[in-house]
């Protein structure tokens, strides 16, 4: 776990965005492999909780794990966004409790992008700060 670390600009991303909103991270996958790669990273100095899937009954994309998450945040599912790598676990897991997602491919073609395959498409994380500044205009709107 030496050589794990976040891609550049993401720590400092995440300090941003935790001064106007909770962060939780969830991952899948058994504490023996998560754990050292979250520590590697010191993720907890980042984020208001994290859950480890293999800690948890079930792993995304079960619905339980985020609605744990919005217990945890004390929000509900209009209130907030989730943001993942993964189109099974992370968008349809999202989708299945009403969260709005932003779905992290950096291979994302013209076709995904047009047939809705998730809320929001991006390349890159760093991308985050406009989505969410639309998705913040949206909901003041409402």
């Amino acid at each position: 776990m030496e050589f794990f670390k976040f891609f550049t600009g993401v720590g400092e991303l995440l300090i941003k965005l935790r001064k106007n909103y909770s962060l939780i991270v969830i991952t899948n996958g058994p504490v023996l492999s998560q754990a050292p790669k979250l520590s590697a990273v010191k993720m907890g100095n980042f984020v208001d909780h994290i859950i480890i899937g293999g800690e948890e009954p079930h792993e995304k994309p079960h619905p339980s794990i985020f609605q744990k998450a919005l217990c945890l945040a004390s929000l509900n599912s209009k209130e907030v966004i989730h943001v993942g790598d993964s189109y099974e676990a992370d968008i349809k897991g999202a989708r299945s409790v009403g969260i709005k997602n932003v779905w992290v491919n950096n291979e994302c073609s013209k076709e995904q992008l047009a047939n809705g395959s998730a809320d929001f498409v991006i390349k890159s994380v760093l991308e985050l700060p406009a989505i969410i500044s639309k998705i913040d205009k949206e909901y003041n709107d409402q």
